[in-house]
C-alpha cells in the first residue's frame, strides 16, 4: 500500500513539472523570453511568481504587487512587505512535491511564516563561476531574460525544472534569492555531499524522498525520473542551454534509479555568511 501511494505521488509531482514546464512555453509566448529572475535585487520576485497565470493561478497572480519591493527593512536581515504578506504565505500545490514530507512553511526571524516550493528553476551546471548573480549557463539568474533561442543545445537536453526538498533552500518560492527558487545540476540527484549558500548563491543539485532518484523537466515540457548514479558529466550537460554538449537525452542517458538511500544523504542544508551547508 505504501509503495501504491508512493507511485501517485511520484506521479502528481511529474505533472506539477511538466505542467510549470508548459506554463514557461506560454509565457514566452506572450513574452517572447522566460520569467524574469528578479532585477537588479536579490530580493526580488522569482520566476516562480511569474508564471502562475499560465499554471491556473491567475488570482493569486494579480494580487502580488510587482511595483513593491518584495521584504523591506535592512538588507542583510528582511521583512515581507506587508503589502505582499498573505500571497508570500500561500502554498502553492503545483510548486510542491507531494512525496516531500518536510515543512513547506519557512518562519524567519521575524515570525513570518513564508511558503516554500519544491520546484526550483535551472541556475545552470555550476561548474562556471557565475551563479545566481550573474549571467551563468542555464536559464536563469538575478536579471535574466533568457529567450529560447538562447538554448542552442536544443530544448529536448535541457534542464527547465529540478525538485528539491524543503529547508532553508526552497524555503520561500516567491523570492528570488538563489537558494530559495535556483537549482544547479553540480551534484547528483540525492549526492551525499549537502548543497551549499553563500549571500544567496548556490553550490546545489536535485533532491528527492524518491527511492534512487529525482524528478527534473526539460524545456521541451518532458519530465525525466534521474537516477543517483546518473553520469555526472552528463547530467552537468543537461542544466547548460549552450554548452555545445548536444546529446539526445533518453531515460538511459540519465541511469535507473537502483537501490535505497538513507535520509541522512539528502537532508544536510544551513545557512550562514560563509560557504556552508544548506538545510
Amino acid at each position: 500500500m505504501q509503495q501504491a501511494r508512493e507511485v501517485v505521488r511520484r506521479t502528481q509531482g511529474k505533472n506539477n513539472l511538466k505542467q510549470l514546464a508548459l506554463a514557461a512555453h506560454n509565457y514566452a509566448d506572450v513574452h517572447n523570453a522566460f520569467p524574469l529572475q528578479a532585477g537588479a535585487s536579490l530580493y526580488g520576485y522569482s520566476a516562480q511568481a511569474q508564471l502562475l497565470p499560465y499554471c491556473e493561478q491567475g488570482n493569486l497572480h494579480s494580487l502580488i504587487d510587482f511595483t513593491k519591493p518584495l521584504t523591506i527593512g535592512l538588507a542583510w536581515n528582511p521583512q515581507v512587505n506587508p503589502a505582499n504578506a498573505i500571497v508570500a504565505g500561500t502554498r502553492i500545490p503545483v510548486l510542491m512535491c507531494p512525496s516531500d514530507a518536510g515543512n513547506p512553511m519557512f518562519t524567519d526571524g521575524f515570525g513570518f511564516a513564508w511558503a516554500g516550493g519544491n520546484c526550483l528553476v535551472n541556475g545552470g551546471s555550476g561548474t562556471q563561476l557565475n551563479y545566481c548573480s550573474g549571467n551563468n549557463d542555464g536559464l536563469f539568474w538575478r536579471g535574466s531574460n533568457t529567450k529560447f533561442r538562447d538554448i542552442t543545445d536544443g530544448t529536448s537536453n535541457t534542464v527547465f525544472m529540478a525538485e528539491t526538498l524543503f529547508g532553508y533552500r526552497a524555503g520561500i518560492w516567491i523570492s528570488s534569492m538563489g537558494y530559495h527558487t535556483l537549482i544547479q545540476g553540480y551534484y547528483p540527484p540525492n549526492s551525499k555531499n549537502p548543497d551549499y549558500g553563500n549571500h544567496g548563491e548556490i553550490v546545489s543539485g536535485p533532491r528527492s524522498l524518491h527511492v534512487g532518484a529525482a524528478q527534473l523537466s526539460l524545456c521541451d515540457g518532458s519530465v525525466r525520473f534521474v537516477s543517483e548514479n546518473v553520469d555526472l558529466s552528463t547530467f552537468r550537460n543537461i542544466f547548460a542551454r549552450n554548452d555545445g554538449q548536444v546529446k539526445r537525452t533518453t531515460q538511459s542517458d540519465l541511469g535507473q534509479p537502483v537501490g535505497p538511500r538513507r535520509l541522512w544523504q539528502v537532508k544536510g542544508f544551513s545557512f550562514s555568511a560563509k560557504m556552508v551547508p544548506l538545510k
